[in-house]
């Protein structure tokens, strides 16, 4: 109705669409039929990635995104009582209306829960940045109990069921995103599950787990804990340490708990391997149909150790898949357990405590007759761990772990530098001899030989023939008609007497000081040498001979040589030596370090001038700019992975 030109207004209309908006706001706060704007909103890629990829391995709160939108289909809301959801999901399993997807979300649950009760981060009200914190406290505390143990194998059984289905046409695609996190709770699960009161420490027995729904009975083969003639035990789960003096940290993705493992000689047994080594394995949860399992209160499955020497993978379902492992961590275990750094000085000095027997050689894993030996010898104040980020390198390499064994030499670098290398000609021998006698000759004849610096220089007198020349150039008498006792005469002819070692096809020297090291010439170090530096027993046990054969010196020495004498330019011992060519049919490279901006006519890597380093006749010869101490650069490094290629292919032996 119109009055004076103006609409009227309905009053009760107007009180009519008040309730009606005030409903229709009701209906949509509450989720109703009434739904709310859709469409797209502009996010930063990377925010999208991590919501893909981030998972409950991730954080104490998190879930994967699949995860969330599975228990959206089920109406399950579980943020702070998960074990009802729990039962729900697994429920939907048992009766055959679940799959994949109820399996994973199941999976990460269950570590979820076994977080929770363990208290491995904390709080449940902690930021990202906290988290890592407190995850690194968690690690101290006491291992979980039996009801977060329940939970974490229960996560472990989950993730395998989501991973190996009966089925192989219901396995999941390796490009799906949920199969490397399935993977990794597999192993988290399993690690949480075994471990023990050593930070990152597992336990491997077989016998009756406990998990919500019923019991695992877990089958184990005591023989799986062989290592070559030792037994592996005190196993650490890498997953709970940071490495430090390590350059790259590398691990193969596979599946299972990568560990390392820590190695126990039996008695009566000595196999050339140090006795400080760990070594690389994995630890695997084998079951056997376990979705059809899971309908069950009792789970079979059998639990199997596997070493990284002897195995790289596992068949499951009829499918062949990578073993997971950590070879860093267990070289970075052998490193510290072994604390060469401790007491590289007294080696120097000749001071070396040993409580058992000195070992002078030690190999990184048992002989195998198909793969050749590569011996590293370093150098002058120093200790086998200088090599460990090149090893770290090398063994990453598939090819060069499968075709090569390594083996470290360990001296008292201070000694005179001809006894020293008689000790490593004699462990060479005592090692090729009892390998040969019981595996045949194999890659034996193959062996390289690398060293650093005054290795370098033991390295050479492997593969050289001085005949008498160390003799006759240091003494006036003929060796025959200088009278000694026989002990004296054979400590004598084996150290000065020098024979090439016939099996020995490579060498490597990397920053050696084929004239002399300039440093060694300086009179003060010498003197400062000489008096600190005690020479071993089996010197000072002919003494009085040995005086007797120094009073025959042409240059007039009145104390005994150490290796800094031995190293300076104009000492007869490294004059005799840079005289002396390496046999025919060895093959040498040289890797020459160089300051960076000094030239090759004067310059020096701070120790070794490259004059005195340059050697010709080499097959190859790499400058790298770095100080002496090279070992661990990567031009260094590479250049040693190439040459032990060119060798593993012109090899004659093994596969």
């Amino acid at each position: 109705m119109s009055r004076g030109g103006l609409v009227s207004y309905d009053c009760s209309f107007a009180r009519r669409s008040l309730w009606l908006a005030v409903f229709v706001a009701a209906v949509v706060a509450s989720g109703g039929c009434a739904s709310g704007r859709i469409g797209l909103a502009a996010v930063d890629p990377s925010a999208v990635y991590r919501a893909r990829f981030e998972n409950a391995l991730d954080g104490p709160n998190l879930v994967s995104s699949v995860t969330r939108k599975t228990l959206r289909r089920y109406g399950l809301i579980c943020k702070a009582d998960l074990p009802p959801c729990i039962s729900t999901l697994h429920a939907s399993v048992v009766g055959g209306t679940g799959g994949a997807a109820e399996l994973f979300a199941l999976a990460e649950m269950s570590l979820m829960q076994g977080d929770r009760l363990a208290d491995r981060y904390g709080t449940p009200e902690v930021t990202s940045a906290s988290t890592r914190a407190d995850r690194g406290k968690a690690r101290e505390a006491p291992p979980p109990d039996a009801a977060a143990r329940s939970r974490y194998l229960a996560a472990a059984i989950y993730a395998y069921a989501f991973l190996f289905a009966e089925d192989r046409d219901d396995w999941v695609s390796l490009l799906d995103p949920r199969s490397r996190p399935a993977a990794d709770i597999y192993a988290r699960g399993l690690a949480e599950a075994f471990s023990n009161s050593q930070p990152g420490g597992m336990f491997v027995a077989g016998g009756r787990y406990r998990v919500p729904w019923g019991y695992v009975d877990i089958a184990f083969d005591e023989e799986d804990r062989n290592w070559g003639s030792r037994a592996m035990g005190d196993f650490r789960w890498p997953g709970t340490y940071t490495l430090y003096g390590l350059r790259n940290r590398y691990r193969d993705a596979g599946i299972g708990v990568p560990v390392a493992a820590r190695t126990f000689e039996r008695a009566g047994t000595f196999d050339f391997v140090s006795p400080d080594a760990w070594v690389p394995a994995t630890i695997l949860l084998r079951i056997e149909a376990p979705r059809q399992q899971l309908a069950n209160e009792e789970i079979r499955a059998s639990l199997e150790i596997y070493s990284a020497a002897e195995a790289s993978s596992v068949v499951i379902g009829g499918r062949e898949l990578p073993l997971e492992t950590d070879p860093s961590t267990a070289l970075a275990a052998t490193m510290e357990q072994s604390r060469f750094w401790e007491n590289n000085f007294a080696r120097f000095l000749g001071k070396a405590i040993r409580v058992d027997r000195h070992v002078t050689l030690a190999a990184q894993d048992p002989y195998s007759d198909g793969k050749i030996p590569v011996v590293f010898v370093h150098g002058t104040d120093s200790h086998p761990s200088t090599w460990a980020n090149m090893v770290n390198d090398l063994q990453y390499d598939r090819q060069i772990r499968e075709r090569f064994h390594f083996w470290f030499f360990e001296y008292d670098s201070g000694n005179p530098i001809l006894y020293s290398a008689m000790l490593l000609r004699r462990s060479l021998n005592e090692a090729e001899s009892r390998f040969r006698s019981e595996y045949g000759p194999g890659c034996l004849d193959d062996m390289v030989v690398i060293g650093h610096s005054q290795g370098g220089l033991l390295t050479k007198l492997t593969v050289v023939d001085s005949g008498t020349l160390f003799w006759d150039r240091n003494y006036s008498k003929p060796f025959d008609d200088v009278p000694m006792k026989p002990e004296t005469r054979a400590l004598l002819s084996e150290s000065m007497f020098v024979k090439p070692l016939p099996y020995v096809d490579r060498v490597v020297f990397i920053s050696t000081p084929h004239r002399g090291s300039f440093l060694a010439s300086s009179q003060f170090v010498q003197r400062l040498a000489s008096s600190m530096i005690k020479l071993p027993r089996q010197i000072l046990e002919v003494s009085a001979d040995m005086a007797r054969v120094r009073s025959l010196s042409r240059y007039g020495y009145s104390r005994p040589m150490n290796s800094i004498d031995n190293m300076s330019p104009g000492n007869p011992f490294i004059r005799t030596l840079s005289g002396l060519s390496v046999v025919p049919g060895v093959h040498q490279h040289s890797i020459i370090s160089l300051k960076p901006g000094e030239s090759e006519e004067t310059g020096s890597d701070g120790v070794v001038k490259y004059q005195s380093a340059h050697i010709d006749g080499v097959d190859s010869e790499l400058v790298v700019r770095s100080g002496h101490t090279t070992l661990a650069n990567p031009h260094t490094i590479e250049e040693v992975r190439r040459i032990l290629k060119l060798h593993a292919a012109a090899a004659n032996c093994g596969p």
